[in-house]
């Protein structure tokens, strides 16, 4: 929902990658997609809700696996974490 942290923060924002390209079974390369997001940055802002079923996406435990997550808040609907390149 980067459109939410747009009009709450005004900040830009992104979706999060998918786990596969549309219609297939074969899974997308976290790793560059994670850096297209980051671009010139070293780290990214993950916001996660947990009352949404997006299972096309990647969750937090498989971005763990391919990526640092440091979670900075626990909100009653979801957690915000700092993620960096592993």
């Amino acid at each position: 929902m980067p459109e939410a942290i747009y009009i709450l923060a005004n900040k830009e924002s992104k979706r999060s990658t998918a786990k596969t390209l549309y219609n297939s079974p074969k899974l997308i390369n976290i790793k560059s997609e994670l850096k297209k997001i980051w671009q010139n940055k070293n780290k990214a802002c993950l916001v996660s809700f947990n009352i949404m079923d997006r299972n096309f996406l990647f969750n937090i435990d498989e971005l763990k696996q391919r990526a640092n997550l440091v979670k900075v808040v626990q909100l009653k609907d979801g957690e915000i974490y700092i993620i960096t390149n592993k």
